[in-house]
């Protein structure tokens, strides 16, 4: 039952991901391709991935351990600051935001 929902949360939000990160980028940075040097960076192959890229200037997207969803603890949870079985995105390792603003401290 575990690995289903991993399964139907993955395939729910995998386009989500993708969808907002090619709305994104290039186009939506404030200092656009080909003057932005991080952009120019990724794109060219020189540095870096477009999961990085994405990752700094989007967001992180869905978190693995292992290949799986963040594994639920004994008592329920994913971490200390979820309530137990709790079936959100965010409390299954699907974090909104990105490295370039900060991550929240739970994540």
């Amino acid at each position: 039952a575990g690995a289903a929902l991993d399964n139907a949360m993955k395939a729910a939000l995998m386009p989500l991901t993708s969808e907002v990160g090619a709305e994104c980028l290039p186009n939506g940075q404030v200092v656009p391709f080909p003057r932005n040097s991080f952009a120019l960076m990724t794109s060219t192959g020189a540095k870096g991935s477009g999961v990085n890229f994405s990752q700094i200037s989007v967001m992180l997207g869905q978190q693995e351990l292992e290949g799986r969803r963040v594994p639920v603890a004994p008592a329920g949870n994913t971490a200390p600051c979820f309530k137990p079985f709790e079936l959100s995105a965010r409390a299954g390792g699907y974090i909104t935001d990105r490295f370039l603003t900060g991550v929240r401290p739970p994540e």
